[in-house]
């Protein structure tokens, strides 16, 4: 992305070193239009701003869009050993009564009388706190 800046700003300087200065919503069109595919959102989103875009900003956001994309493009899913990894410990996890849970029902059985209570009955009795 760099070496892409240089030759952005080389031309530029080389079109105003010959009299011809170049606006920035031209600078903008044109390297807006040299990027890859992989930048076409962060393109659009440039494109629809509604205040206008200066090229030393431009310069920051595409430092910071090359990484996202890297980083997009490297990401590698996860294999299915850790898949499983994370089933079994998901599954274990949901069948053991959080405290939370059992604090909630317990709550939810004393505001209501003994004898209407469903939540009382069905409760394990095997837990100790």
């Amino acid at each position: 992305m760099l070496d892409y800046l240089q030759s952005l700003k080389h031309i530029a300087d080389s079109l105003a070193a010959a009299g011809a200065h170049l606006d920035t919503s031209d600078f903008l069109a044109h390297a807006l239009s040299g990027l890859p595919s992989d930048y076409d959102a962060f393109a659009t989103s440039i494109r629809v701003r509604s205040d206008p875009i200066q090229p030393e900003e431009l310069h920051g956001l595409l430092l910071s869009e090359e990484i996202a994309v890297e980083n997009r493009l490297t990401h590698i899913p996860p294999s299915d050993s850790h898949l499983h990894a994370f089933h079994a410990s998901q599954s274990s996890a949901s069948s053991a009564p959080s405290p939370h849970a059992l604090n909630t029902s317990s709550q939810s059985s004393r505001s209501f009388p003994r004898s209407h209570s469903s939540f009382s009955s069905s409760r394990p009795n095997n837990f100790t706190p």
